[in-house]
């Protein structure tokens, strides 16, 4: 619901700067520039995942961006899902602040 988005937001609004409230705002609207947004085909995940589309349903469950949020945010790489990785459904110890940052 609107009112639920509202709450992710306020909350980020005390821990993270602006422009991580912009990314996520960019993410719930789609607005990333990928391949799959532009109907282009044949385009592969621009971090070197074999077999898997520039677009963004797959990075969110990216297992190169994941590897890297659990070594640098110590983000637990597992369950990787969409709606984790929309802040709409946290794993148990992720915190809000660290998923966006993600």
């Amino acid at each position: 619901s609107t009112q639920r988005l509202a709450g992710i937001v306020e909350g980020l609004k005390r821990s993270v700067p602006p422009c991580v409230i912009a990314g996520l705002l960019h993410t719930w609207f789609n607005g990333w520039s990928t391949a799959v947004r532009f109907q282009q085909t044949n385009v592969h995940c621009v971090f070197g995942c074999d077999g898997c589309q520039d677009e963004l349903e797959h990075y969110l469950i990216c297992p190169a961006l994941w590897e890297c949020a659990e070594i640098t945010l110590r983000l637990r790489a597992a369950p990787r899902c969409i709606s984790r990785g929309l802040l709409f459904s946290p794993s148990l110890g992720d915190t809000t602040t660290k998923l966006a940052l993600h």
